[in-house]
């Protein structure tokens, strides 16, 4: 099942999740508001004299995390947000 929240919805559940646990008043409209996020940056796995490996099955590169960026979104009324939902 997909779940879809536009910017309205999540900035309502925002405000009355910042109002139920720090028992604060929030105005997102008025707030500039950005998401962060890590995102992964993978460099290609080499040997030792500096040849990149490769799958010896598939053929691919092989690669390992090299390090982590970090990234801001800013949350408009341009975002929305969805997930699924596995029923049981």
């Amino acid at each position: 099942m997909k779940v879809e929240l536009g910017y309205y919805e999540m900035v309502e559940a925002l405000e009355d999740f910042v109002e139920k646990k720090y028992n604060l008043k929030l105005n997102l409209d008025e707030t500039e508001t950005e998401f962060k996020y890590r995102k992964d940056i993978y460099k290609p796995l080499r040997y030792k004299n500096g040849k990149i490996k490769y799958c010896p099955r598939d053929g691919y590169e092989l690669k390992t995390l090299d390090r982590w960026e970090t990234k801001y979104v800013a949350f408009n009324e341009n975002c929305e947000m969805q997930f699924f939902l596995e029923h049981d």
